[in-house]
C-alpha cells in the first residue's frame, strides 16, 4: 500500500476513535444538546470525509467493501450544508456505522506494511 494511503486511512481511524471516546455514554438528547461535542463530532467526521477522499482512486477502487461514497457524502454534507446539518443523521452514523467501518479500516491496515502509528 502506498505511504499516502496508508497515512490517510490512519487519519480516519484516529478520528473514528476520538468520535466513538466523545460519544461513549452518550444518548441522543445529550448529544443534541451539547454544543461542544456536537461541533466536535461533526469536526472529526469531515477529517474522515476529507481523508477519504485523498486516498487515491486505485485503493479505494480495490477495496468496494469499505463505504467510502458514504464517508466522503457525510464531509460534503456536513461542509457544504453546514447550517442545516440534519443532527439525527449524524447521530444515526457516529452510533451505528463508526464501529463498522472502523473495523474495516484495521482490516486494511493491518494487512499492509507495518508502521509505527498505533491503529488502537
Amino acid at each position: 500500500m502506498p505511504p499516502r494511503d496508508r497515512s490517510h486511512l490512519f487519519d480516519i481511524l484516529e478520528a473514528l476513535n476520538s468520535i466513538r471516546a466523545f460519544i461513549t455514554g452518550v444518548d441522543y438528547d445529550s448529544f443534541v444538546e451539547n454544543d461542544m461535542l456536537l461541533s466536535a463530532v461533526i469536526r472529526k467526521l469531515e477529517i474522515v470525509g476529507e481523508a477519504t477522499k485523498r486516498l487515491s482512486s486505485e485503493f479505494r477502487s480495490a477495496h468496494p467493501e469499505v463505504p467510502w461514497k458514504m464517508m466522503s457524502g457525510m464531509n460534503d454534507i456536513l461542509i457544504h450544508d453546514y447550517d442545516q446539518v440534519d443532527v439525527e443523521l449524524v447521530w444515526k452514523t457516529v452510533s451505528f456505522e463508526t464501529d463498522k467501518t472502523k473495523r474495516m479500516i484495521e482490516e486494511l491496515v493491518s494487512g499492509g506494511d507495518q508502521d509505527d502509528r498505533s491503529i488502537s
